[in-house]
């Protein structure tokens, strides 16, 4: 089962992912929160478009993962819900503009902020991490089995099935 991130650890990874690496690297910035406060998964963030986000009225938007002609997610698809602030701020930071949440110059570049630009960030937190941004997910998995349970998490996890959510953050419920 997963074992949560150190709590200072946690705390010091956050302060650094704020104002400073904004300015610094907004990509970066941007792909930790989206994994950080959605789960979303390295490719997820990698694809993810504005088309896909569902603003709603009451603060918050769905950042809605389904299966596309021109991508297939991992897992099965689903909508996660994000705070509309957090987007709004992430949208600021980047432009905005273009198609792509995480704008790009090319697809390998996409994948390079998604997969390497990321991980050299989070593994300066937790350096025995093999995959250091894999951590921010498992870290909201854990959050919100805790908080609200298997089913929950599975479901915003977007496991293909809850045994694999299961297997993960079993020992989260029993503490």
């Amino acid at each position: 089962g997963y074992q949560p991130i150190d709590r200072l650890a946690l705390r010091r990874m956050d302060k650094a992912a704020g104002h400073r690496l904004r300015k610094q690297n907004a990509r970066v910035w941007a792909i930790y929160w989206l994994m950080r406060k959605a789960g979303l998964r390295n490719e997820e963030v990698e694809h993810l478009k504005w088309s896909w986000v569902d603003w709603q009225t009451d603060g918050t938007a769905d950042l809605v993962l389904i299966k596309r002609d021109d991508w297939k997610p991992k897992g099965r698809s689903g909508r996660v819900p994000m705070r509309s602030r957090m987007l709004k701020l992430i949208k600021a930071a980047l432009g905005g503009d273009g198609e792509f949440v995480i704008p790009r110059s090319s697809k390998t570049e996409a994948y390079d902020l998604a997969h390497y630009g990321i991980n050299e960030f989070v593994r300066q937190f937790i350096p025995d991490g093999q995959k250091g941004a894999y951590n921010l997910r498992k870290e909201y998995g854990a959050q919100i089995a805790g908080r609200d349970g298997i089913e929950v998490a599975s479901r915003l996890l977007r496991h293909r099935d809850i045994q694999t959510t299961f297997n993960h953050y079993h020992n989260l419920i029993k503490r």
